[in-house]
């Protein structure tokens, strides 16, 4: 029951075809498609218009913008993984870095403290 809905003009009669629905209103939501049937045997011969060359050439199009789109997020993906790893490298440099100062002050204190006992130990300095 499909029907045509036209606006008349202030001018003439002429009027302007609108979209036609099933029930003569219209959906609001414009991201739905219209439905088919599942399986080619049950649609009507109005929508089995198409040839399987069209058919085989949409789904090739439709692959090559899928490849497109994953090519292009493993891309992302891997420039995200890079900026990460550079991050954790850096951040594994200024752990050892710290590691590394931290033990030389270590090292160096006792050092000083055995000389001190060292020296100490001598009679010229023990007072």
């Amino acid at each position: 029951m499909a029907t045509t809905v036209q606006l008349v003009q202030e001018e003439g009669d002429e009027g302007i075809a609108l979209r036609t629905s099933a029930a003569g209103r219209e959906s609001g939501k414009s991201w739905k498609s219209t439905r088919a049937a599942t399986r080619r045997t049950q649609m009507p011969k109005s929508l089995k218009s198409k040839s399987w060359e069209a058919r085989v050439a949409q789904r090739s199009e439709e692959d090559a913008v899928k490849k497109l789109a994953r090519e292009l997020q493993e891309e992302k993906q891997a420039d995200k993984d890079r900026k990460r790893q550079i991050t954790q490298d850096r951040r594994k440099a200024k752990e050892e870095k710290l590691r590394l100062e931290s033990m030389a002050a270590k090292l160096s204190a006792k050092k000083i403290a055995r000389m001190k006992k060292r020296a100490g130990r001598s009679k010229k300095v023990k007072g």
